[in-house]
C-alpha cells in the first residue's frame, strides 16, 4: 500500500523506467536487457471549468507533437489516484 497518493500514469511511468534498469535480485536464465524501455508517451489533459475543450486540445497538440504521428493508437481514460480507488467505487 502506498504511503502517499499518486496518479496511475505516474506509477506506470516509474515502473516502465526502472524495470529494465534495476539490478537482478537472483540469477536468472534470461539474458540481460540489452536496451532500456523507451519513455512512455503520456499526455495528461485537464479540462478546467470555464475553459473550452477546443482550447485544451489545441494546447495539447502543441505541447505533445507525437499526437500527430501517423498510425498512432491512443487509450483515453480518467486518471485516478491509486490510493482512493475504493472510495470512488472504481475497484473491482
Amino acid at each position: 500500500m502506498s504511503a502517499k497518493s499518486i496518479l496511475e500514469a505516474d506509477g506506470k511511468a516509474i515502473l516502465n523506467y526502472h524495470l529494465t534498469r534495476a539490478p537482478v535480485i537472483k540469477p536468472t536464465p534470461l539474458p540481460a536487457a540489452a536496451n532500456h524501455n523507451p519513455h512512455a508517451k503520456l499526455c495528461s489533459l485537464y479540462f478546467a471549468e470555464g475553459v473550452s475543450p477546443k482550447d485544451v486540445l489545441d494546447e495539447a497538440e502543441v505541447k505533445y507533437p507525437w499526437l500527430h504521428e501517423s498510425g498512432a493508437k491512443f487509450v483515453a481514460k480518467p486518471d485516478q489516484l491509486i490510493k482512493r480507488r475504493g472510495k470512488s467505487g472504481l475497484w473491482p
